[in-house]
C-alpha cells in the first residue's frame, strides 16, 4: 500500500492508517552492504512514540557500528538514548527479545504494540475507522527476495477471519504479510547467519 509524501525535509510519508513511514537512504559502500534500514525503522519509531521527527541521517551519525547495517545491541543502544534525550518521548527502554517459538513470537509483538506509553504517541485508524494508540515494534528479517537483512518497523497486528496479519511500514510505504510469513522470514535471519544472530529478533518497550 502507497503513503502519501507528508513531509519534504524530514522525507517520511503518510499511510492511511495514520502511520508514517520514512525514506530509507541509498546503501553505500561495497555491494552496498551499509544499509540504512535500522536507522529508518528508528526514525519511525521516533515520530510514533514522540510525536516529533528526527532525521534519518541525524540517526545514522549516532549509530555507526562496523557491520552491516546496524546489529541488535547498536539498534537498542541508539534509540535507547535518543528517547532519553527527548522530553517528548515516554519514558523507558527498548529492549531485544528472542521469542523461542513461533506463537511466542507473534503473542511477543501483539502485546508489545497493544501498550498504551504516554500521550505523544500515535493513533492508528483501521479499516472500520476506529482509532487505537499503539506501540510499533521493530522486527529483523530476511526476505526471500530481499538478500540482506532488513529492519521494519511493525504498527500494528489484526486478526479477521482467524487470519493473523502484522501491518509492517518501510521503503516509504505499508504492506500487510500474514504472521505465519513475517515469522518465517525471522526465522531465516539464523538460517543465513548462524550462531552469529538468533531467530525471532524483535525490538520492543518497556514503560517505566
Amino acid at each position: 500500500n502507497a503513503c502519501k509524501m507528508k513531509h519534504p525535509y524530514f522525507d517520511y510519508y503518510l499511510c492511511k492508517d495514520g502511520s508514517i513511514s520514512f525514506t530509507q537512504p541509498k546503501s553505500w559502500g561495497f555491494k552496498g552492504y551499509e544499509g540504512f534500514c535500522g536507522q529508518t525503522s528508528i526514525a519511525n519509531m521516533y515520530n510514533m512514540y514522540c510525536g516529533s521527527n528526527k532525521h534519518v541521517h541525524e540517526i545514522i551519525k549516532k549509530s555507526y557500528d562496523r557491520t552491516p547495517g546496524i546489529r541488535p545491541g547498536t539498534f537498542i543502544n541508539t534509540i535507547n538514548k535518543i528517547f532519553s534525550d527527548s522530553s517528548q518521548c515516554p519514558r523507558g527502554k527498548f529492549s531485544v527479545e528472542t521469542p523461542k517459538t513461533e506463537k511466542e513470537f507473534v503473542s511477543s509483538i501483539i502485546n508489545g504494540v497493544y501498550q498504551y506509553v504516554g500521550p505523544n504517541q500515535f493513533e492508528r485508524r483501521d479499516s472500520s475507522g476506529k482509532k487505537q494508540k499503539k506501540a510499533p515494534v521493530s522486527l529483523l528479517l530476511k526476505t526471500p527476495t530481499g538478500g540482506d537483512l532488513h529492519w521494519v518497523t511493525v504498527v500494528d497486528v489484526t486478526n479477521k477471519n482467524n487470519k493473523c496479519e502484522m501491518v509492517i511500514n518501510h521503503w516509504s510505504r505499508q504492506d500487510i504479510v500474514p504472521c505465519e510469513t513475517v515469522a518465517r522470514w525471522s526465522r531465516n535471519v539464523k538460517e543465513s547467519y548462524g550462531p552469529a544472530l538468533k531467530k525471532y529478533i524483535m525490538v520492543s518497550f518497556e514503560k517505566f
